[in-house]
């Protein structure tokens, strides 16, 4: 099965095996998406960053490499289970890249293309959903899940039951959904347009950043 534009996906720091701390983003466009030169998209990280540099999985990244040297960190993306999320199938995919990664931290950035219009139709997004964050909670040490960057109230009231359901860190995004902080005007396209451009990426960033500092790396040092 070709899997590239399902799940775009790339490996920074040192090998999984070597590593001291192994950090796994689960994510779709805002934190990886591939070129899509009909969009006007041209580079693979999160749209619409100016630059691998500046989406905001990099901006943590940084921060990541201060507290450990020995640090290797896995991005991809689970775009198909969010967009048929009530295809356990879709979801075993995640699963199972988390299983063979093996990573300490977990950091969940998804759900915006996750349709609310399907729960009226029996597809409940909290099953599927709460058995991603149990198994990510069963692997890894911490947890983390972001709400919407475009806020939607049915998906992020299922995001915050189930980071409360598994005792996983929240990190609240919604009031990030300005002009200011997207790429309007950056590009021709209205759906690329409205993703976060660097000024946006940062303040992901430092939200999901503040919340690591908190609750993993207080009063440590490297």
């Amino acid at each position: 099965m070709e899997t590239i534009d399902f799940f775009p996906k790339y490996y920074v720091g040192v090998p999984s095996k070597e590593a001291k701390l192994r950090v796994m983003f689960i994510g779709n466009s805002i934190t990886v998406h591939e070129v899509r030169p009909e969009l006007g998209w041209t580079r693979v990280c999160g749209m619409a960053a100016s630059s691998l540099e500046n989406d905001y999985v990099h901006h943590v990244i940084r921060y990541l490499e201060q507290k450990e040297d020995k640090l290797s960190v896995y991005v991809y993306s689970g775009k198909l289970w969010e967009l048929d999320y009530y295809k356990f199938e879709n979801l075993d995919y995640v699963l199972n890249e988390i299983k063979l990664y093996q990573p300490d931290i977990v950091i969940i950035r998804i759900g915006e293309n996750t349709y609310p219009a399907l729960q009226k139709f029996g597809h409940d997004l909290y099953p599927t959903f709460n058995k991603l964050l149990e198994f990510a909670k069963q692997t890894a040490k911490h947890v983390f899940v972001t709400s919407l960057f475009w806020a939607n109230d049915v998906i992020d009231n299922v995001i915050l039951r189930t980071v409360k359901d598994n005792d996983a860190f929240y990190v609240d995004i919604r009031d990030l959904n300005t002009p200011e902080n997207k790429a309007i005007g950056l590009f021709e396209n209205f759906d690329v347009a409205s993703h976060p451009g660097d000024l946006g990426m940062k303040r992901i960033a430092d939200r999901i950043i503040d919340s690591l500092e908190q609750n993993v790396f207080k009063n440590t040092s490297k």
